[in-house]
């Protein structure tokens, strides 16, 4: 559902995050070499999965891909419920978008808006309401995301192990 590139530069310390618009048209090749297709590159993963995608991504957009963690829904809403929220600013078309599409929302509208896990995945899909398509969209999900490595910057040592027990279940990585 989305595809995000996490760049951490050590010597200057601080950490990129670029999206990979859904859409974009890219060449998709079939990872045991039988030819591939032109499609939009988020077809990659549920044809061919991340041995396609990490291709797809390197070639098309001439990047190198060191390693991958594979994020599903459950996990993204349990890390979030775990880390008591996420705080991002929430325009007002956002909130009214989300509060009558979504069950569960009850967003509201500011600069530091703390969301639930249920409440930051509406967030990060939402993508009928703008109007600049894809775009916005996007930029929610840099900012979720951002917010869940600044608010894991206040775990205690001791909380570590809770958080891994209820992570690991939900991840696939590289590393």
């Amino acid at each position: 559902d989305t595809i995000l590139i996490l760049s951490i530069n050590t010597e200057n310390q601080t950490i990129t995050i670029s999206s990979i618009m859904r859409d974009s048209f890219a060449y998709i090749a079939n990872p045991d070499g039988e030819g591939g297709t032109f499609n939009k590159i988020n077809a990659a993963f549920p044809f061919y999965g991340v041995d396609g995608l990490i291709p797809a991504v390197e070639n098309n957009f001439k990047i190198r891909i060191d390693g991958y963690a594979l994020i599903n829904f459950a996990l993204f809403k349990a890390a979030i419920d775990q880390l008591g929220g996420v705080t991002v600013p929430v325009q007002q078309y956002e909130a009214d978008y989300m509060n009558s599409s979504y069950p569960n929302c009850s967003i509201e509208v500011g600069d530091a808006v703390t969301l639930t896990g249920d409440e930051a995945l509406a967030f990060c899909r939402s993508r009928y309401c703008d109007s600049d398509g894809d775009v916005s969209r996007t930029r929610r999900q840099r900012q979720v995301v951002m917010s869940i490595l600044q608010e894991c910057q206040s775990i205690e040592l001791s909380e570590v192990d809770d958080y891994i027990t209820t992570f690991l279940p939900y991840l696939q990585t590289s590393y």
